[in-house]
């Protein structure tokens, strides 16, 4: 899980604020509040709780191309969109083809214009 977090102390490390409620409850789809540390560092964070996934799979131009389309993001987070032609390389090996974000309801979508035949890939999502 990826976090963000916000710190409210003073100079000497103590926590300067005590909170009774978070306001919005829920901070967006797919994000929730971590507040396990609020009371004593004085940390908030987020945490991601959504994983996105690849939907609809197209191929078109006569064999030319590869659409792919996918839900389950976060909304206007980044996102890497990697590919490798074997699946059990380390992740770093791995090509970064595109960094991007997700749409304003987690949505994603990546076309390749060169010839998929040309070679075969693999894709895989990642999240910074």
């Amino acid at each position: 899980m990826r976090r963000s977090k916000l710190t409210c102390r003073d100079d000497a490390q103590r926590p300067t604020v005590a909170f009774t409620s978070i306001s919005p409850a829920i901070p967006a789809a797919g994000l929730e509040w971590n507040t396990n540390t609020l009371n004593t560092s004085g940390t908030l964070s987020l945490v991601i709780t959504t994983s996105p996934h690849f939907g609809a799979i197209s191929i078109f131009g006569s064999g030319n191309g590869l659409a792919l389309r996918g839900t389950g993001g976060v909304a206007k987070a980044n996102y890497y969109l990697l590919a490798s032609t074997n699946l059990a390389a380390p992740l770093t090996n791995w090509t970064r083809l595109l960094t991007n974000q997700f749409d304003i309801i987690g949505d994603f979508n990546f076309t390749n214009q060169k010839g998929i035949n040309s070679s075969k890939n693999l894709y895989r999502l990642q999240i910074p």
